[in-house]
């Protein structure tokens, strides 16, 4: 690779070099390690002068934004901030934790479950009392299906769940984190057959039972023909849409084309204009009888018979199948997702733990024998708080330079309110303590990031830098395409002088290219220092 090339002789000396400067732009000075991004980024496979030109007119194009002072406007320091606050939560976590529970998500998405449920509403704000209503409804629902009464017919009448008229609980097949984490969770510990105990998501308790288990099926790409029924139809309504749906199916069997059929028969209007085009979908992620007809199909062209969903009658016909993807090529999806889900706690929770050890934390027990002491229920409820004015001086815990003192936590638990249901007050204060703790050990290791890790300077500098460098071409509507070598010197030659300082480009690059046995770009640098 060119890059290995030129910059060997300092590969071999460590990573020092990608501090050196290259050139300067304006007052800015470019460093090595800025053109390294910038060739892995957008000079695979093309030609070295070529990308140094497109590297000095991007920085041209940076300098001019900084001189309209395009990185003072509050849009892009909002930009900027999210895309920072975006990196640094892929650092708040443990790496080792993460990528554990990376590969259990990887392993439960190669596996797709078919599962029955119940569902005993009992929303998360619920009291004690409704609380503890719902779990033994539920309770008495699991010992009614444990004693032979079927699944099916228990789910129709004992089920909250708005779908259970239409599916008897059947929920179809589901896979990596298409239902809430406990839910999912709970489905990946049982075996075929097994019914769950009460499981308590934010909907409330569920009794979950799988029935069959299977590798992913992969993802398909389909396009359909749908013929509506109303919600709360009539016999007649359902007829009339299966004989519609039966013409159109006959149509297609004498060679009418599926994607003018859709758009003039299908009432689906959000797809029909395209065809009856639908995104790419997989197992769990439609309804169960859309899925499974569509899977079904055994090649691409192919269509199915008339298939009956919830929403109505349909035609599927299969346009392209993906087997389910390897871990690499799953994994930007399953980060995503991890980072979105209730699941991620646990890495974050090894992180605090560690951290805690890093930074000394420690915590004052008599300063928490306090609160605990003058803990009462209307406290632990957030009904009332304590009394500054007897709240004791001194700090309660402390790490690296950071303290909390007595009176800023009764403060942060009176801002805060109460983080778990309790009249205990041992529990609530440690539970209040925690919540502190947890807040400002992160707020802290948040601070530190970019001294511990460089990379996520240099990733939200090139960030900004792309963000600056567009601006600037809608602002300026700049002429040349960046791929357009011949514009590029153009605008070089006629503006250099504009934007370089007399040392336009250090003498340090023509030593990286010498030195690096690459001759093209050495060529590539006496044409632009000139």
């Amino acid at each position: 690779m060119v890059l290995l090339l030129i910059f060997l002789p300092f590969l071999l000396n460590g990573q020092s070099w990608k501090d050196d400067i290259l050139m300067s732009v304006g007052s800015k000075n470019i460093t090595a390690g800025e053109f390294a991004r910038f060739y892995e980024k957008h000079g695979q496979g093309s030609q070295v002068d070529s990308v140094l030109a497109n590297f000095i007119l991007f920085k041209l194009k940076v300098a001019d934004a900084l001189n309209e002072k395009l990185d003072s406007e509050e849009s892009f320091k909002t930009t900027v901030k999210a895309y920072r606050d975006q990196l640094a939560s892929g650092y708040l976590v443990d790496q080792k934790t993460k990528d554990n529970l990376l590969k259990i998500e990887y392993d439960r998405l190669m596996t797709e479950l078919r599962v029955w449920h119940i569902l005993v509403e009992c929303p998360g704000n619920a009291s004690p009392a409704d609380t503890a209503e719902a779990w033994s409804t539920a309770t008495k629902i699991r010992d009614r299906i444990i004693k032979g009464e079927s699944f099916e017919i228990v789910a129709k009448g004992a089920s909250d769940d708005p779908t259970v008229k239409s599916n008897g609980g059947d929920l179809g097949y589901i896979t990596a984190f298409q239902t809430t984490m406990p839910f999912e969770n709970a489905a990946y510990s049982l075996r075929i057959g097994e019914l769950s105990g009460p499981v308590r998501s934010a909907d409330g308790y569920h009794i979950i039972k799988v029935t069959e288990k299977r590798p992913a099926q992969g993802s398909v790409l389909v396009q359909h023909i749908m013929k509506t029924v109303p919600p709360g139809y009539s016999e007649e309504e359902d007829k009339e849409a299966k004989a519609e749906i039966n013409a159109i199916y006959n149509k297609l069997e004498n060679g009418e084309p599926f994607d003018e059929l859709a758009r003039t028969e299908s009432d689906h209007s959000a797809s029909a204009s395209n065809g009856g085009r639908l995104e790419w979908f997989s197992s769990g992620e439609t309804v169960k009888e859309f899925a499974e007809a569509a899977f079904a199909i055994p090649q691409k062209g192919n269509f199915s018979e008339p298939v009956r969903t919830p929403a109505g009658w349909h035609v599927i016909r299969l346009i392209d199948k993906k087997a389910p993807p390897s871990f690499e090529e799953a994994k930007p999806y399953l980060e995503s997702q991890l980072m979105r889900s209730s699941l991620i706690s646990q890495a974050r929770e090894v992180l605090i733990n560690n951290l805690k050890s890093e930074y000394g934390y420690k915590i004052d027990q008599a300063s928490a024998q306090w609160f605990i002491d003058n803990s009462d229920t209307l406290v632990t409820r957030g009904l009332a708080y304590y009394d500054p004015q007897k709240v004791p001086e001194g700090t309660l815990y402390r790490f690296a330079d950071q303290q909390m003192s007595n009176s800023a936590f009764a403060t942060f638990v009176k801002n805060r309110g109460p983080v778990i249901k309790t009249d205990e007050p041992d529990l609530f204060v440690n539970a209040m303590i925690k919540a502190s703790t947890d807040e400002r050990i992160l707020m802290y290791e948040d601070s530190r990031l970019e001294e511990k890790y460089p990379e996520i300077t240099d990733l939200v500098n090139d960030f900004s830098d792309d963000i600056l460098a567009f601006e600037i071409s809608e602002l300026k509507m700049w002429g040349q395409r960046e791929s357009d070598t011949t514009g590029l010197e153009e605008f070089y030659e006629a503006n250099k002088n504009d934007y370089l300082s007399a040392q336009s480009i250090n003498a340090k690059i023509y030593t990286y290219l010498v030195r690096g046995g690459d001759k093209a770009l050495s060529k590539a640098y006496n044409k632009y220092s000139r």
